[in-house]
């Protein structure tokens, strides 16, 4: 089940205040990212919601953070990473990359949620 479905708004409202909270250092580094951040902002991943409900199950735990999971994703490859488990650790340990996908480093969607996210997907399409 589909817990939460995070809207481009209400992610380009988390990037415009996380922004907004940096200090100078970590804003001109912010500031380096703006091809990135110009590509995830126009995203609109609502499209996938009603499509990829089935594929989710209707009782136990409901997931969160899925479309942070697709950012992430996104934001992986245009990093030039493909491990999903080094991307993950390289999220833990920057807040500026973990504020692109929509989480702050504290609120990161945790690592198997990526794996059931790619395995659950794999055959959909």
């Amino acid at each position: 089940m589909l817990k939460h479905w995070t809207s481009p708004a209400d992610y380009q409202q988390f990037i415009s205040q996380a922004a907004s909270s940096l200090n100078d250092s970590q804003l001109k580094k912010f500031s380096s990212y703006a091809d990135t951040i110009a590509k995830l902002t126009s995203l609109n991943l609502d499209p996938l919601a009603l499509p990829l409900a089935p594929y989710y199950s209707r009782t136990g735990r409901p997931a969160i953070h899925q479309p942070e999971i697709f950012r992430s994703f996104i934001l992986m490859l245009d990093q030039r990473q493909t491990s999903i488990t080094s991307w993950f650790n390289t999220l833990k340990s920057d807040d500026l990359l973990a504020i692109l996908i929509g989480c702050t480093s504290d609120s990161l969607p945790p690592l198997g949620s990526y794996y059931d996210n790619a395995h659950r997907h794999q055959n959909t399409g």
